[in-house]
Parts: C-alpha cells; sequence; structure tokens
C-alpha cells in the first residue's frame, strides 16, 4: 500500500509508522511499515491501544515478555492478605508501594519506618523531625539497615480484559493482519469508521470455546489467526495462550477462501506453526452474548496455568540469582581471584543452602482475579 488505510494520507518519510499487528507493550512482534500513518498510530496508542496494553500489563510484566522498544511495567498495587500494598518491579521483585512509618506510642517509645530506598528513609527523618523536635537525625541515619528479604505472604492482584477500548484495538489488530496478508482494503473497508471512533458498533468478543494448546505444558503464545467461511470473514485472536477473542470483518465476504495463521512463542521468542480451521457460522457471531460460567471455569483455568509458568521461570532466575551472589560474595571475601579452596568451597556451599531455604520456605505466589 502507499498510504495510511484509515485516513488516506500517502507515506512520507516524515508520516510513516511501524505499526505493530499485535500491540508491542504486550510483546507482539509482527509489524508493517505500510499500514498506518504516523498520526493514526499514535492515536490508537494513546486511546484503545493503551487500553489493551494496560489491562494486559500484568501478564506481560510478569512473564517478562520481550519488547521491540520500551520496557515492562511495574506491577501496581498486589495486596497482602494483611493488607499492605506491595508493587512487583521489573515484573518480578517486590516493593512496598509507600513507605510504612510507625509512630510512637505509650507503650512503643521508638519510631520505625520502612522505606524504599535509603534517600527515601532519610526524607522522612528530615520530616518527622518537625514533628519530634528531639529525634536525634544522625543516630537514627547510624541506625539504617538495607535489607532484602522473601514475602512471607501470596500477592493478589486484580485484573480483567474487556471494556470497549479492548475491542477496538482488537478489530484493528483484526483489520491490520487482514489488509497485511491480503494486499486489500475492500472487505474491511466498512470498519474504518468505526476505528476513527465515527461509529458505535459491536464485531469482536470473548470466545472461550475452543482449546488449541498442545501438549506442551510451557507453551504461552500470542496469536492471530484470518479464515473465511460461506460469506463471513472473521479473525481469531489469543493472547498470553489465556484471552481469547473473535472479530468479525464482514458477513457479506465473496472473495477467495482465507485460512492465514501466525503464531509468536512469548517464552522462547520464536514464531511458531499452528494450523486452524474453525468453520465458525452465523451462530458464533453473537454479540451481545455474555461471559458463560463455564466460559469463566475456562478463563480461569488458563490463567492458572500462565501463573505456574511464571513462577516456574522465576524460581530458574531466582536459583541462578542465588549462585551468583554466592559466588561474587566469596571471591570478595576471600579477594583470591584464581584459587577456591576448600574453606571457600564449604562456605560457598553453606551460603546456597542458607538462602535456598529461605527461598523455598517462603510463601510469595502472586494470585490472580
Amino acid at each position: 500500500m502507499e498510504g495510511c488505510y484509515l485516513c488516506g494520507s500517502l507515506f512520507t518519510e516524515d508520516n510513516n509508522s511501524i505499526e505493530h499487528i499485535l500491540l508491542n507493550a504486550i510483546g507482539g512482534k509482527l509489524k508493517s511499515k505500510n499500514l498506518l500513518c504516523k498520526n493514526c498510530n499514535s492515536n490508537f496508542g494513546s486511546d484503545s491501544d493503551k487500553i489493551l496494553a494496560n489491562e494486559l500489563a500484568f501478564l506481560s510484566s510478569f512473564l517478562e515478555v520481550k519488547r521491540n522498544k520500551g520496557k515492562n511495567q511495574d506491577i501496581k498495587h498486589g495486596k497482602t492478605i494483611s493488607g499492605l500494598s506491595y508493587n512487583l518491579l521489573d515484573g518480578h521483585k517486590p516493593q512496598i508501594s509507600k513507605p510504612i512509618i510507625t509512630e510512637p506510642t505509650r507503650e512503643n517509645p521508638f519510631i520505625n519506618i520502612q522505606a524504599r530506598d535509603e534517600s527515601e528513609a532519610i526524607q522522612i527523618l528530615e520530616g518527622l523531625k518537625r514533628k519530634y523536635p528531639d529525634l536525634d537525625i544522625t543516630n537514627a541515619k547510624d541506625k539504617l539497615v538495607v535489607e532484602e528479604y522473601y514475602l512471607q505472604e501470596p500477592l493478589n492482584f486484580n485484573f480483567g480484559v474487556g471494556s470497549d477500548g479492548t475491542f477496538k484495538s482488537l478489530t484493528k489488530s483484526a483489520v491490520n493482519y487482514y489488509i497485511f496478508t491480503q494486499k486489500d482494503t475492500k472487505p474491511v473497508k466498512h470498519l474504518f469508521e468505526y476505528l476513527k471512533g465515527n461509529e458505535k458498533i459491536k464485531v469482536a468478543k470473548h470466545f472461550l470455546s475452543i482449546d488449541i494448546r498442545e501438549n506442551d505444558s510451557s507453551e504461552v503464545f500470542h496469536l492471530i489467526h484470518l479464515e473465511s467461511n460461506q460469506n463471513f470473514l472473521y479473525c481469531y485472536i489469543e493472547l498470553f495462550s489465556a484471552y481469547s477473542f473473535i472479530v468479525l470483518l464482514s458477513s457479506k465476504y465473496s472473495d477467495r477462501p482465507i485460512n492465514s495463521t501466525y503464531c509468536y512463542d512469548l517464552i522462547n521468542n520464536i514464531k511458531v506453526e499452528k494450523h486452524m480451521c474453525l468453520n465458525l457460522s452465523k451462530d458464533h457471531f453473537d454479540f451481545n452474548s455474555i461471559l458463560t460460567t463455564t466460559d469463566v471455569e475456562i478463563l480461569q483455568k488458563r490463567l492458572n496455568r500462565i501463573m505456574q509458568i511464571g513462577e516456574r521461570i522465576k524460581t530458574e532466575r531466582e536459583i541462578l540469582n542465588i549462585i551468583n551472589d554466592g559466588f561474587e560474595l566469596i571471591m570478595r571475601k576471600h579477594e583470591q581471584p584464581h584459587l577456591f579452596s576448600q574453606e571457600m568451597h564449604q562456605e560457598l556451599s553453606s551460603y546456597i543452602a542458607n538462602r535456598f531455604a529461605q527461598f523455598t520456605n517462603r510463601n510469595n505466589q502472586i494470585d490472580s482475579i
């Protein structure tokens, strides 16, 4: 194509843009420079695409998906059973959402501060000095302790996918994939006003009635599948092997048969071959239907599986970190870069055993709702 399919402007060096058919923010890799101009791309990015990206930010960060640009968001406002709020930095490292300050009482005359870093703790101390003039800040600074520990409670996060903005973004992905693979706009042109925000229609919905996963329990993928059947042209989209949707592109399709699938493995970061044939008919395109109890159970099962995969990835990384930390600690202590004595070996074994015991005894699993 020579120009933006949405606004019609011709592509130039100034207005050309790279459009990710599935969002870059969730690890989408399939992209094209021949779909949307910079302005239309930016409008989606600040509107419906942003909504979908935010709704899926938990999974993107928790699974540490690799993006073409930018980095994954911190996962914010997880709650422990006791009510404490934590963020997950880089999707895996817990940090309190805000400082915790325990002020003195008759029973306990001490001030206790839990801060996110040393500078924040000092800033809090200086603020408390105004309230407690007798506070010895110098002595308090000397008692600052930097400590890392494993959470002893599970973290719970609430997230959901399925707003109007979500379905608009998914419809754009479906239209993108059709134009990208078929080099044509005619069958989907009637959707452009909806994508521009000038019309309100329902052409996308959750679609959880099929399961294309294979026996490989570690498989987590994004998939987009384009298919025609009778007069229907539709697109099936599955994100993180959990959320799946159907987008009706046309109910008056009369061109050549289409069956095209793109699938990307987010764990191994490779494109994989998938072959599908849905054979959907009119009964599948009721866009006023709601999720059934069975649908919710299917989705919960899929999300539980993703949580288990994410936990396994984090466990493997933490074990490697424990071993590397132990080596660095022992080598710095003995300052013998070319010699690893029996004493050092015993210290390393003890360090790894103690850290691993702390790790395996923790209760820092993450629940999704």
